[in-house]
């Protein structure tokens, strides 16, 4: 965000190589680097969380991650379901808002699995590979795109799930297919349940 734009409690921390983020009703502090990558022309940008800006407190660091944590994280993310919404509707999506990134249309698919967009509901999931470079800011008309999306979202699959109880059970065991964070093109072979309620209304 530009400087300017933010409570004069967070301005201070808006310097050189960092950069605040509106995340919710909170402000948060990245550290943005950039390296070379052979290949690509351009530098790829790399961003680190820092914490939450508080207004009382100051700045809340995060709190490091034991061993036992970034095992489970490295392990498995959800893929099922992201993979899913991406295959079925991202075209629709895409069309369904002017200008519309895709960063803005992942976000909103984090936003529909878990109701946050916090970087470590990011990480539970694949789609955290499709964003690996400087998220956009996001600002209220971000946020707003995002809501509206993920509401978008809802709808296409109450449009091609139709009875609420099938799509519910879908959506659950859709979520509880994962692969290993840093999976290349990962392919998914659908249990039998769920292949029998894609054929029931006609999906992919």
């Amino acid at each position: 965000m530009k400087k300017e734009d933010l409570p004069d409690f967070a301005k201070p921390f808006k310097k050189s190589g960092y950069d605040v983020r509106l995340s919710g009703s909170r402000y948060q502090l990245f550290k943005i680097t950039s390296t070379r990558v052979e290949g690509l022309k351009y530098p790829k940008l790399l961003q680190e969380y820092i914490g939450t800006i508080d207004p009382e407190k100051g700045l809340i660091k995060k709190k490091p991650r034991t061993k036992a944590e970034d095992k489970l994280v490295v392990a498995m993310v959800e893929f099922g379901l992201s993979n899913f919404l991406l295959r079925h509707f991202k075209r629709n999506l895409m069309r369904s808002a002017l200008n519309l990134s895709a960063p803005l249309l992942y976000l909103a698919i984090v936003y529909y699995l878990y109701g946050f967009i916090e970087e470590r509901f990011i990480r539970l999931t694949y789609i955290q590979k499709f964003l690996t470079d400087e998220q956009p800011t996001l600002d209220p008309n971000a946020l707003e795109c995002i809501k509206h999306l993920a509401g978008k979202i809802g709808e296409l699959m109450a449009g091609l799930i139709a009875d609420p109880a099938d799509r519910a059970y879908l959506e659950q065991r859709l979520r509880d297919i994962k692969v290993a964070k840093d999976a290349k093109a990962p392919t998914v072979i659908y249990p039998a349940d769920i292949v029998e309620i894609l054929k029931k209304y006609e999906a992919k």
